[in-house]
């Protein structure tokens, strides 16, 4: 079979003018720009667990036991991709930040294209938002977020494969190869099938089986089977049980209001990015969430002849995008922040998608224009969190003093500099904080 040498061009409607290139080159120039700090960073927690202290990468298990054992859970793709790395230039973390930095770059390009297959207006000032936003910088600063930014390469180069134009049966397999990757990436990928569904609604109006549904049955497919996989591997291997995961459907449902509303917010005011958010008690007198929720849908109800069908298609993406991590399925991250940035990687794509929609061309690029000093110098600050552990750490109490898991983690640095005075104090407030956490 031969794959057309086009898939990897700038457009694969028309040969790429020098624009193309120029334009390509200055998203990759902006990423640069903004996240080249985190390239001098070391490795922070978890990065043990998938790195440096991964059995499958320094032994004694095999590179075969990335697919078939728990750290399938992860995402095998990730973990192969920091095998390769390791064989090459062992624990050096310098090359791994250059790699996920790249892949968020060359996601950055992709999404251009996606949205220009669209006709999407502003479609390069929209992949220049969505790539040097401050929500990204956990995702592109952290070496063990490598798997959010390969899942979204992958997902995007389907993407690109799978939207209209040029019929023909090497495009739908590339994108089911491209999106078979990204599910081994990371999970989280499963939005793009429903996705391009509901794009399709938007384009024509309406669906038409043949057209926009039979041909992504077999993605539908792959990601049903490994998304229950992923969810019974976080069950029996991981620890998504217990206490912690008891609260009642009523509970959960409060939550999610809650967590939809944030993460809309650190869109479009991201002053305030945290590593680590604290838990809340959820009861009717914290409803508001809800209730603005309740409304803001009755009257989009009422009024829905006059909303455009586009901010329907980037409400209902960006619902599905969060949907694993609003409360109502057990993810065991969940443990130490009910809510993350980095969560937002892939639902922060129909939302700046919908903003553009709404601006003229020239009010957008006033707009951008205005924003962007803010922009840079918020993602450049926000990734020198990640320069070694002990700055981590006293990033993540900086913002939020009670986090247990800081105190913790802060603790364990004490232990290993044989400070341990210092680290039965650490110790302490991690207990005390878990404390007020859990009565919380």
């Amino acid at each position: 079979m031969r794959l057309s040498f086009r898939l990897l061009s700038l457009d694969l409607t028309a040969s790429p003018r020098l624009s193309d290139w120029l334009q390509g080159l200055a998203l990759w120039g902006a990423c640069l720009l903004v996240f080249g700090g985190a390239l001098s960073g070391g490795f922070i927690w978890d990065d043990d667990h998938h790195l440096t202290q991964n059995p499958c990468i320094i032994g004694p298990e095999s590179f075969a036991d990335i697919w078939s054992s728990a750290h399938a859970r992860i995402g095998p793709l990730t973990i192969s991709s920091f095998y390769l790395q390791h064989a090459l230039w062992g624990e050096d973390p310098m090359p791994y930040h250059l790699v996920t930095l790249l892949l968020h770059a060359l996601s950055g390009c992709l999404l251009w294209l996606v949205l220009r297959r669209l006709h999407v207006a502003g479609a390069w000032w929209g992949a220049l938002l969505w790539s040097i936003h401050p929500v990204q910088v956990e995702s592109v600063a952290w070496i063990t977020e490598r798997k959010n930014v390969l899942s979204m390469a992958m997902m995007l180069a389907a993407a690109h494969c799978l939207l209209p134009g040029e019929s023909h049966r090497s495009r739908w397999l590339a994108g089911l190869l491209f999106f078979a990757a990204a599910l081994l990436a990371k999970i989280s990928a499963f939005v793009l099938p429903p996705a391009l569904v509901v794009l399709a609604w938007w384009r024509h109006g309406r669906l038409e089986w043949r057209r926009d549904v039979w041909p992504l049955l077999p993605h539908f497919g792959l990601a049903l089977g490994l998304g229950l996989l992923v969810l019974w591997l976080e069950k029996t291997h991981v620890g998504a049980e217990g206490a912690a995961f008891q609260a009642g459907l009523l509970e959960r449902s409060l939550q999610a209001a809650r967590a939809l509303w944030f993460y809309v917010g650190s869109l479009v005011w991201p002053l305030d990015l945290k590593l680590f958010y604290p838990h809340r008690s959820v009861a009717w007198s914290e409803a508001w969430p809800m209730l603005a929720l309740i409304g803001l849908g009755l009257v989009t109800l009422v009024a829905r002849r006059r909303v455009p069908r586009g901010a329907f298609a980037a409400a209902a993406i960006y619902l599905l995008a969060l949907l694993p991590v609003l409360g109502f399925l057990n993810v065991y991250g969940m443990v130490f922040s009910p809510v993350s940035p980095r969560w937002a990687y892939v639902a922060s794509l129909p939302v700046i998608a919908g903003l553009l929609a709404w601006p003229s061309t020239r009010v957008l690029r006033v707009v951008m224009l205005v924003l962007l000093p803010t922009l840079v110098l918020l993602s450049w600050r926000g990734s020198m969190a990640y320069k070694d552990l002990e700055t981590y750490w006293q990033t993540a109490l900086k913002h939020h003093p009670g986090c247990w898991l800081a105190h913790n983690g802060q603790g364990m640095l004490r232990v290993k500099a044989g400070d341990f005075e210092g680290s039965i104090d650490c110790f302490k407030a991690a207990l005390a904080a878990e404390g007020r956490a859990i009565h919380a």
